[in-house]
């Protein structure tokens, strides 16, 4: 199986919640993968702990690699994607087919 976690929030302690949530599934249920889902973070909000800050770094890296990061975690490898229901369908579609391309 593959696990999203859909956050539609741009809050990075929300997204930060997020991001630990599938580290966890990927030891509680090991799925094929788990993808955090979210639509951005916004670039005023502080941020509360060293955790919020690396939530941050990873969404300025996710947004660089236009919308799907990547990494490894408990031998899985995880994805963060942006997709943001104020965009145009055709720009989310695109990030949805890289990921699941992967796996199909």
């Amino acid at each position: 199986p593959i696990i999203f976690e859909c956050k539609y929030s741009t809050r990075v302690s929300y997204i930060t919640m997020g991001r630990f949530k599938i580290m966890a599934y990927t030891y509680e249920y090991n799925p094929l993968t788990a993808v955090l889902v979210y639509p951005g973070l916004e670039v005023k909000e502080t941020d509360v702990d060293s955790e919020d800050g690396a939530t941050r770094r990873l969404d300025y890296i996710t947004k660089k690699k236009d919308g799907l990061l990547n990494f490894e975690y408990n031998n899985h490898v995880l994805y963060m994607m942006i997709i943001d229901p104020l965009v145009k369908d055709e720009e989310n579609l695109s990030r949805i087919n890289r990921l699941l391309g992967k796996y199909v």
